[in-house]
């Protein structure tokens, strides 16, 4: 089973929720037919604006796939600070202690449940690495992946980008369907090349490329990537660590 819920939400609230959704929706239709008779019943039904996501990269660890630092730990602070005022009603991460962490602090900030997800897990491309190579070589590697080359290559048992894409694009659909029709802010806490290898494919219209990714706006400990999950389906892209994200 690959989803965790840590804490129970409290029951009734989406209930509730969608009651005075539907009652409010009817007084807004109502008066809408009052006052333009004449209109289609397409320009009469009320839309559903969607829910913003926020993707973020995990607090600083020491050692890097371990625990955050007392320096990551001051950065998770900060992050649910900086996210308080927003209307958080869902909070995802990794299955991973960093991002576990990371998701942790947003969460508790917000009184919710933190879901965690082993699908959001980071992949593996240290195996077999010097620490004098290792940032170069990963880099290398992710901008072949971003280039649609290589992709082939297993690195590790873990280290494989169609293993990545699968288990992925097995959680995405799951939670376009939980939340496209909701309104809030959902924050989903994970890893530097697992945001940056799998947000471009999905990221509608976006022109992500490995030089904007890893060049020009590599994520920093605790950056943000900014979207909107649209009513229908589709996920617009806004920001990238503060960076307005390119279109094609």
């Amino acid at each position: 089973m690959h989803h965790t819920t840590v804490r129970a939400r409290p029951a009734g609230r989406k209930l509730v929720g969608a009651i005075v959704s539907l009652v409010m929706a009817a007084v807004a239709l109502t008066a809408c037919s009052a006052a333009n008779p004449g209109a289609s019943a397409e320009s009469e039904t009320p839309e559903t604006t969607g829910v913003d996501v926020i993707f973020v990269r995990h607090g600083e660890a020491k050692p890097s796939q371990g625990p955050l630092s007392e320096l990551g730990l001051q950065q998770v602070a900060e992050l649910a600070t900086t996210l308080q005022d927003e209307p958080v009603i869902a909070v995802y991460s990794s299955m991973m202690t960093r991002a576990f962490q990371t998701g942790a602090a947003v969460a508790e900030s917000h009184d919710l449940p933190l879901l965690a997800d082993s699908r959001l897990n980071e992949v593996d491309l240290n195996e077999g690495l010097s620490d004098a190579d290792k940032g170069v070589e990963i880099l290398r590697r992710m901008a072949a992946w971003l280039d649609g080359e290589d992709r082939e290559m297993m690195y590790s048992a873990e280290g494989d980008y169609n293993v990545l894409n699968d288990r992925f694009h097995a959680w995405w659909p799951e939670f376009v369907a939980d939340f496209r029709q909701e309104e809030g802010t959902v924050v989903v806490a994970a890893h530097f090349a697992t945001l940056s290898l799998m947000l471009p494919t999905i990221c509608e219209g976006a022109d992500l490329t490995a030089d904007f990714i890893l060049n020009e706006h590599p994520l920093a400990n605790t950056s943000m990537i900014r979207t909107h999950l649209n009513a229908g389906g589709s996920l617009t892209c806004e920001e990238w660590d503060g960076a307005p994200i390119p279109t094609s």
